[in-house]
This record gives structure tokens, sequence and C-alpha cells, in this order.
């Protein structure tokens, strides 16, 4: 049974990324204070889809094109990745903005159990 976590977490890229808001896998995320090196990408996928108010604040032709390519603050980066100890996460990366963070935030979904 995977288990939910909803924590947030910082990650780390060997490579520097070339565009903040749409990155690619980490190669390994701290969280409560242990360090995981991810050591493979199960799956990825990208959601761009607006919620609530935000689904009714753009012209139908521009909510076409958002869909595919994003828009300001809207959308998640959603990878399943295995750590080198055998565990097994759902990560995201989350472009809205918040007060304390104008670049998105990185969050620890859940522990995925794969059995």
């Amino acid at each position: 049974m995977d288990i939910f976590i909803g924590e947030p977490i910082t990650v780390e890229f060997k490579i520097p990324l070339a565009k903040e808001k749409t990155p690619t896998c980490p190669d390994g995320f701290t969280w409560r204070e242990t360090y995981f090196v991810i050591e493979r990408s199960l799956q990825d996928w990208v959601d761009f889809s607006r919620h609530g108010k935000f689904e009714r604040n753009m012209r139908e032709s521009h909510l076409t094109a958002a869909q595919y390519k994003g828009s300001f603050g809207v959308g998640r980066f959603n990878f399943q990745v295995q750590t080198a100890s055998g565990r097994s996460f759902e990560i995201y990366y989350d472009r809205a903005p918040t007060k304390s963070n104008k670049s998105g935030s990185w969050m620890l979904f859940k522990e995925l159990d794969l059995k």
C-alpha cells in the first residue's frame, strides 16, 4: 500500500537546470534531514491543467495552449523515482509561487509500494 507523505523536500541536481520552472528528474533529495540518492526515474509526467478560479480566468483559445505548454505559476512536474536504498517515491515540482518562494516548490507526495 502506498503511504501518503505530502511534505516539502530539497532537491539536488548535479548539472544546473537550464530552466528552473521546467525541471528534469533530480539526482537526489533531502527529506527529514535524510539525503536520498535517486538511482533512476521510473516514470514522469507533466500536468498543466488549471483548477478552480484559475480554470475560468482565461480565454478558451489561450486555455487550450496553456494545457500543453503551461502558464505562469500553473503546473506540476511529477516523478516516480527509485532511490539507491531501494525505496520508491513519487515527488513533484509545483510551479505555483508562494510568498516565501517565488520559484515554486518541491514536494514528496508519497512512498510507493511497488511489490
